[in-house]
Order: structure tokens, then sequence, then C-alpha cells
């Protein structure tokens, strides 16, 4: 028996099998946000994932997982933050909090040692 974490699955597997179960799950919820353009009335879908980077919900999503699994999924956040023009005048809190939001998903990509190309940016 292992009682010692979930850092690797020597630790304990089952448990490390559990929360590999609920990081899977989580992302692919996270690919199919990605998908939603909203409309008028609704926040398109990266935008959502911004606000739950911004919370620290992937937070126990190790930087290893991130980098060989999931770095594309948040590199498509970052993208469509780049490509999409808000249409706000800079000095409008929307536009502030679209560049937080932004920001915030290009910091969770810099401490997961994730890079972001200029191409992005």
């Amino acid at each position: 028996m292992g009682f010692m974490g979930l850092g690797h699955w020597v630790e304990s597997d089952n448990a490390a099998g559990f929360r590999w179960s609920l990081i899977r799950r989580l992302m692919d919820e996270t690919k199919k946000e990605l998908k939603d353009k909203a409309n008028e009335y609704n926040t398109p879908g990266f935008i959502n994932v911004a606000f739950m980077i911004e919370e620290g919900t992937y937070d126990f999503i190790q930087e290893y997982e991130i980098q060989e699994d999931y770095a594309d999924v948040f590199l498509d956040c970052y993208k469509q933050f780049c490509e999409h023009e808000p249409g706000w005048e800079e000095d409008t809190d929307l536009f502030i909090d679209y560049e937080r939001l932004k920001n915030s998903v290009k910091k969770f990509l810099e401490k997961n040692k994730v890079e972001v190309s200029v191409k992005q940016e």
C-alpha cells in the first residue's frame, strides 16, 4: 500500500489513477469550452477558461503534465485572446479586464514553462 501522495504512481496507484481521471475529464471539458464562440449575451469559451485559470482550477496539474499533454490546449486559449478583437477603447473597464485575463493565461503558460511564440502575441 502506498499512502505517500499523488506526485507519482508509485506513491499511491489508485489515488494517482483517480487524479489522472479527474485531469482528463477537466481537460476534455476545457477543450469543449474553447470551441464555444458564444454570442452577444455570453462570454466565449476562451474567456471562461481564463476565469478558471485565474481561480486556480488548473493549479493541481503538474508542470510536466501540462508540458507533455495539455500545452496545446492552453496555447489555443491564449491564441484566441490574441486573435480576438474586443473592440473596446483601451481605457474602459472591459478592455482592462480583457487584458488582465489574457495576461493570466500567459503567466500560467510561463509558470508551466510552456513557450509562448511571438506569432501568438
